[in-house]
């Protein structure tokens, strides 16, 4: 049995069956997660053989901004641009104290590496990686990293921008805010809230 939230993902990675591929998410259930390793091994084999160094992780401990940074110089790159994305202590007005993240892990990355190749074909760019976390975070901590190493900056600077942009609105990766007044919220995560018990 193979799950049929991959195979839409698979079958249709142009951004406009995006709304399709959400609505099927809000209707997973137990039934979606039947053995498919079968496919994930041949569609690992058909699409990640021209990532072309790219790589998209989900890090469930602090991103090492400094190692993924020396990790992608690189002596004919003359520009390298990141976007750190960090916990802050306020959202709509209320303090917040800590967040949580959490992703369908399977989907996030296909996604996310897709996204990366994208990039890699509509910039002229040397290498590009995203780190996202998962998982429990406090303030200040970082949340998401991008890097994009290219022989000009204005190349780095505009692909670093398309892939933070499209990892927001098309990676399945969702947010928890807890609030100083004891409340909390998910949020991205409307189409999700049945599956998953969150509370808005």
């Amino acid at each position: 049995m193979i799950d049929p939230i991959i195979v839409l993902y698979t079958l249709f990675p142009n951004r406009q069956f995006k709304a399709l591929k959400l609505f099927a998410l809000e209707q997973m259930n137990d039934f979606c997660f039947y053995i498919y390793s079968t496919f994930l091994a041949f569609f690992s084999f058909y699409n990640f053989k021209n990532i072309k160094f790219v790589m998209f992780e989900l890090y469930s401990k602090p991103i090492e901004v400094e190692f993924f940074r020396n990790g992608m110089m690189s002596q004919d790159c003359g520009g390298f641009v990141t976007f750190e994305g960090w916990v802050r202590d306020y959202n709509d007005g209320k303090p917040v104290l800590r967040l949580e993240y959490e992703a369908y892990a399977e989907l996030a990355i296909l996604e996310g590496q897709r996204i990366l190749n994208e990039a890699r074909d509509q910039f002229p760019i040397k290498n590009v990686r995203v780190v996202h976390r998962v998982g429990l975070l406090q303030l200040k901590e970082v949340a998401v990293w991008v890097g994009v190493a290219a022989v000009h900056r204005d190349e780095a600077f505009e692909a670093c921008r398309y892939v933070i942009d499209e990892i927001k609105g098309r990676v399945p990766i969702w947010k928890k805010e807890f609030f100083a007044d004891g409340t909390s919220v998910w949020t991205r995560c409307e189409r999700c809230a049945g599956e998953h018990g969150h509370v808005h």
